[in-house]
């Protein structure tokens, strides 16, 4: 796992672990504000790619800076947001297809459920990435109810030496714990599209 992609596996835990039938409750259509924070060695990894993003904008012009700032997903100043339709809570009926989906952009990682129990899915992840990161993961998500989830995952391994942009440099053993909670705020996405 690539240290830039450690957003993408905390959305593709979602997909995975939503998907699970035996869930006592599915997320609700409409747009999600999601809250992520990733630690790698203590340090906040989210925190800073947000300073270094918040740096780069400062040397834009008006009209640049201006533009990126409108763009809906835009994460500088906080939490981002996304668009669950109804066609991606219809993917969540096949637990498999969806992690197998997820994974898609993990070629490194495998991931498989260990539990599920009302609403909580625990699950693990073993990544062997030889330009990224090989560890062990343990995750956890609930869906708390409709419009609330929240994650967490956690585990130790090695990194290679580069990373994402504003990233603590990691290279060697590593401790990893991101934990993430998502929020529905309406029905309707406005300008922000499903992915």
């Amino acid at each position: 796992m690539r240290p830039v992609n450690i957003a993408a596996l905390v959305a593709a835990a979602f997909v995975a672990t939503a998907s699970a039938q035996s869930l006592a409750t599915l997320p609700q259509p409409g747009l999600w504000e999601e809250d992520v924070q990733m630690l790698v060695n203590g340090q906040d990894v989210m925190a800073r790619m947000r300073q270094a993003q918040a740096e780069m904008l400062k040397k834009l012009t008006p009209e640049q800076r201006k533009m990126v700032e409108s763009m809906p997903n835009h994460t500088a100043s906080g939490p981002s947001r996304s668009c669950l339709d109804a066609a991606k809570i219809a993917e969540f009926a096949d637990p498999r297809k969806a992690l197998a989906k997820s994974m898609k952009e993990q070629p490194h990682c495998k991931s498989d459920i260990v539990s599920v129990s009302g609403g909580t899915v625990k699950y693990k992840v073993r990544c062997d990435d030889p330009h990224g990161t090989t560890g062990d993961f343990n995750g956890e998500y609930s869906i708390l109810d409709a419009k609330h989830w929240t994650y967490t995952m956690e585990g130790t391994g090695q990194m290679a030496a580069h990373g994402a942009p504003g990233a603590p440099a990691a290279q060697g053993p590593v401790a990893m714990k991101t934990s993430a909670r998502g929020t529905w705020i309406s029905a309707d996405c406005g300008s922000v599209q499903p992915d």
